[in-house]
């Protein structure tokens, strides 16, 4: 059979996009609470279902997927295919998206490179209307060696959420998203602990604005992967969080940075003052205001 020499070249070039963009599943994690605030979400939820694995010679729980579930806009069928490929997000499309003081991504590869750095099965669920009984799915498996030989996002179809994400979800709405990853195979941190831990400091900071004003709910929860997927306990406490604000500058008032002595730790000196900026897009050249 003849070689092929196609610009992407299949399985490595696949393995490549996963090695690069993101030093830990929080930063993935990270990219994904983006792309639902912008989608104008009011919660999003970070799901783990863990199981007991042999550990050397003990078991132990450990995380075997993650799913993050938002009440965002949700996506039709075709913004949902899209959103599994790279450069074909909503600003390469023109599309509007949610509110234009949410928008943060640009180049449109954070969804499937943020997931894929994780994991080598990404499933997502969406509805624009009428609840997650409306939902759509598709899929991206990189085990899949047809799915790998042809690279393409199958088409949407309507397909029922398990009961393990029906039963660890909170925010079901009249519309959003659920996006599972499965087959962790890169994920760095093993316990739903660790994963939040870890992942805290870094989320609390990125969107501490919308958590302090209250744009935003970010929370975590673990449930058992067994039915009937309780909330899972440690000491008899549940494994539930809630995402703090976190302010490295300690200048937000009900902000979270690692046990300051203060909040806020400065006070006001002098008026503010706005100062306003031309900003010239490099690539489009055009114009836009900025203010500091």
């Amino acid at each position: 059979m003849a070689e092929s020499f196609g610009f992407v070249a299949g399985k490595q070039a696949v393995d490549s996009l996963r090695k690069s963009g993101y030093k830990n599943v929080a930063y993935a994690l990270g990219e994904l609470v983006d792309n639902s605030i912008q989608e104008d979400a009011t919660r999003v939820e970070i799901l783990t279902a863990e199981n007991q694995q042999f550990v050397g010679r003990s078991m132990r729980w450990r995380v075997k997927e993650i799913g993050i579930l938002d009440n965002g806009n949700g996506m039709d069928a075709t913004r949902l295919r899209r959103s599994l490929r790279l450069g074909d997000g909503d600003s390469q499309q023109n599309n509007a998206r949610g509110n234009a003081n949410k928008q943060m991504g640009k180049f449109g590869v954070g969804l499937p490179q943020a997931s894929i750095s994780q994991c080598k099965r990404v499933e997502i669920w969406s509805w624009t209307e009428g609840g997650r009984d409306n939902a759509l799915w598709t899929y991206v498996d990189l085990d899949d060696e047809d799915w790998i030989k042809n690279l393409e996002v199958p088409d949407p179809i309507q397909k029922r959420i398990p009961s393990k994400w029906l039963r660890a979800g909170e925010c079901w709405d009249e519309s959003g998203t659920l996006i599972v990853w499965s087959n962790l195979d890169r994920c760095n941190w093993r316990t739903s602990s660790a994963i939040y831990n870890n992942s805290q400091f870094l989320i609390g900071r990125m969107y501490r604005y919308h958590i302090s004003d209250g744009d935003v709910e970010i929370s975590m929860r673990s449930v058992e992967d067994d039915f009937p997927h309780s909330v899972r306990e440690l000491n008899s406490k549940k494994l539930e969080w809630e995402f703090m604000a976190n302010d490295p500058l300690y200048l937000m008032e009900d902000a979270f940075a690692d046990n300051p002595p203060v909040n806020p730790a400065f006070d006001l000196a002098g008026e503010v003052e706005e100062l306003k900026f031309t900003i010239t897009d490099s690539e489009t050249g055009d114009e836009r205001i900025e203010t500091v």
